[in-house]
């Protein structure tokens, strides 16, 4: 696989670096010439110093026979217009733009871009799976119009010592598993939720605010 790396940064860097250790074809464009200098002291030819949203460059950098351009400066516009002149101009079949400011996301997206990766959505990413939407929700799935979510019943959790049937849980919202020592319990009306339970609910997105509720620590 050819792939073109747009942006020498630290990561542009590392890419560089581990595409190469994995046998990857790779060429990266910087166009800060002293940056581009210091890579180019231990890559040699494998660094293009130019702006890749020029044409020019990208031709220079072989991008008629690349199979992947990756954008990856500090500006989303920049990275927008590398992946767009790369898919339109050059038909390269697979893009992947770094996205700096999250909102940007999903108009990337919808205008073509087949990738983006979000810093700082890696991040939420990572602590929502930590510390869960808030009181004791994670998320362990998500697909835009639902989530299955987990939670760990303690004494301090507001269901517990309840039944299931007296929960009121929102619309469109199902308890799927509960375990319980180690043991899959299938959910019944009469369940009373106890310490230690760990409980699986898939639900759509509008009813999570009240699950937050539901679900909460108490004091």
């Amino acid at each position: 696989m050819f792939i073109i790396i747009a942006g020498g940064g630290r990561v542009g860097y590392y890419l560089l670096k581990e595409l190469l250790d994995r046998a990857q074809e790779v060429i990266l464009i910087e166009r800060d010439k002293d940056r581009a200098k210091s890579i180019i002291s231990e890559f040699g030819n494998l660094v293009i110093i130019g702006d890749a949203c020029d044409p020019r460059i990208l031709e220079k950098a072989g991008i008629r026979r690349a199979d992947m351009i990756i954008a990856n400066t500090g500006e989303d516009e920049d990275n927008f217009v590398i992946c767009q002149i790369a898919r339109k101009k050059f038909r390269v079949p697979n893009s992947v733009a770094r996205v700096n400011n999250p909102q940007n996301d999903e108009i990337f997206k919808k205008l073509g871009i087949d990738s983006t990766v979000s810093a700082t959505e890696s991040i939420l990413s990572v602590v929502e799976k930590k510390f869960g939407h808030g009181g004791n929700l994670i998320p362990i799935f998500q697909d835009g119009k639902m989530e299955i979510l987990q939670t760990r019943i303690t004494r301090n959790t507001a269901v517990f010592g309840s039944k299931l049937q007296d929960l009121e849980l929102p619309e469109k919202c199902v308890i799927s598993a509960i375990i319980r020592s180690g043991e899959l319990v299938q959910p019944s009306p009469d369940f009373e939720f106890k310490a230690n339970d760990t409980i699986i609910i898939a639900s759509s997105l509008p009813g999570i605010e009240k699950l937050k509720l539901i679900f909460a620590t108490k004091g």
